[in-house]
């Protein structure tokens, strides 16, 4: 239970949900069949949770076992470092990739999705935290930035080309989430001057976390509803002298990510020197 509690929100929410498909279809309280992605059952019959149990089906036995706990390191060290205090961007992160995953493995008709979302946090793995060596399988580490090329080699060696193709969809789809939302300032030496241009104009505005996510994970609703239904805008009715004052407090007071950073590597780094 405290292995539970000590999960940041997002990751402790997908730890459980992948416990309760997979041991639901350990114990033959349900099957596979019932959690896979298959199109005509989600458009004819409206079984649209399928799009989610796609996600969460991590597997059965050993397999179950092991993805679990890769998806745990991975996810509890990825948000407690890159996203640490923005729940929010954590979550629509991972609602934009899984978008993408869906778009990339539609032709390829796979029932599961689990494996490219696992892929796609190495890809955020080795963008964010380049310089944090991380250990794959227990027998060997590899450099962050390597750690999706080397994700991608386990899966093509266990898996064969199938599992390496989905694999390859969740990096694709890390990195192209990543470029879109934040993409590179561009020089004007930088050959894609115009596209990363184009991008960081038209395209990233509209990738950003909505506010009414925002403040939904705050625990404040963005509406108020009145006595006959309508839905309006919250407004705040005046600005206070307090409150003006107040708000450069609540500026002051949020973590700085390049520091938070530079405290996760130097944390997994004394980690890695105390396995030593």
């Amino acid at each position: 239970m405290d292995l539970v509690q000590s999960m940041p929100p997002v990751t402790r929410a997908m730890i459980i949900g992948m416990a309760l498909t997979g041991l639901s279809c350990s114990t033959n309280m349900t099957s596979p069949y019932d959690l896979a992605l298959l199109w005509p059952w989600i458009l004819k019959r409206w079984q649209w949770w399928r799009i989610i149990s796609a996600f969460l089906f991590p597997g059965l036995g050993l397999q179950m076992l092991y993805n679990g706990v890769f998806f745990l390191e991975m996810s509890r060290t990825i948000e407690s470092s890159v996203f640490l205090g923005d729940t929010a961007e954590y979550v629509w992160s991972l609602m934009g990739i899984s978008s993408f995953i869906l778009a990339f493995n539609y032709p390829l008709g796979s029932p599961f999705l689990f494996q490219p979302l696992s892929s796609a946090l190495t890809a955020l793995f080795s963008i964010h935290l380049p310089h944090i060596n991380l250990s794959l399988l227990g027998i060997f580490s590899l450099p962050g930035k390597y750690v999706a090329l080397g994700s991608l080699g386990i899966s093509l060696i266990a898996g064969g080309v199938p599992e390496c193709l989905q694999c390859f969809t969740g990096i694709a789809a890390g990195y192209l989430w990543h470029v879109l939302k934040n993409p590179p300032r561009p020089d004007q030496d930088r050959r894609y001057h115009r596209i990363l241009s184009f991008i960081g104009k038209y395209i990233s505005p509209r990738l950003q976390v909505p506010l009414a996510l925002r403040q939904m994970m705050a625990g404040t609703s963005p509406i108020r509803r009145t006595s006959f239904g309508t839905v309006y805008p919250s407004r705040r009715s005046t600005t206070s002298t307090t409150s003006s004052r107040a708000k450069p407090a609540r500026e002051q007071t949020r973590p700085d990510r390049a520091a938070i950073l530079a405290a996760t590597e130097a944390r997994l780094r004394a980690t890695a020197q105390n396995e030593k």
